[in-house]
């Protein structure tokens, strides 16, 4: 398995046509002999391929969370070079054409970025009007938790939605949602303090601040 994740790594740059302004950076595989043998323990499959010929936003978002939790299981950061040439090995067809002349205008250097491209290019525009709706929609009725979850499901709908970083629109609207329920004053004064103070640097910070 060793031998094979070291392989793939090599296929990767060559299948991709990466250049060498786009593999810049990239650290030999030899260097994360420890991530490797961190594989080597457990058997994984490697992300659903991607060729963007399906635009609905299911087959996207399947295809971004499985490739985000191989990231998490092989220990490599999402910001690395390394996760983007692991995102590439199941990027194919006219995917992997738009990506090649995507990066001719626009470099990419790490998973983040292409995950923030690839949610531009292929989410439908009617989808993000109806998650932004859903999420209008969401109300606080008692149950932190369960208000977290329904949020959660909605607003990683949304072509923008970054989970690590602030994002005002998205911390606004899951006050809204409390605040236009069945919050009390108490929860509401902590949750806006977190954010003036930036306590809470992404939603996710702030829902756990709501639990507390």
């Amino acid at each position: 398995i060793l031998q094979q994740e070291k392989d793939e790594f090599y296929d990767v740059k060559s299948s991709a046509g990466m250049t060498r302004r786009n593999m810049s950076g990239v650290s030999s595989p030899q260097s994360h002999y420890g991530n490797a043998s961190r594989i080597a323990q457990v058997k994984l499959s490697a992300p659903p391929q991607f060729d963007g010929n399906k635009t609905d936003a299911a087959t996207l978002l399947s295809f971004i969370s499985s490739t985000n939790n191989y990231l998490r299981a092989t220990g490599f950061s999402s910001e690395s070079p390394e996760s983007l040439v692991i995102a590439l090995q199941s990027i194919r067809g006219n995917a992997l054409l738009w990506y090649d002349s995507y990066t001719k205008r626009s470099p990419v250097n790490s998973w983040n970025e292409l995950e923030k491209a690839m949610r531009a290019r292929y989410y439908p525009a009617s989808q993000e009007q109806k998650s932004l709706s859903s999420i209008l929609n969401c109300r606080y009725r008692g149950n932190i938790e369960d208000y977290n979850n329904i949020f959660l499901t909605h607003a990683q709908m949304l072509p923008s939605f970054d989970d690590q970083n602030v994002d005002p629109m998205i911390m606004g609207m899951y006050v809204h949602g409390i605040r236009t329920g069945s919050g009390s004053a108490y929860l509401l004064t902590v949750l806006q303090d977190a954010i003036s103070e930036k306590r809470a640097k992404n939603i996710m910070e702030l829902m756990s601040i709501a639990v507390r």
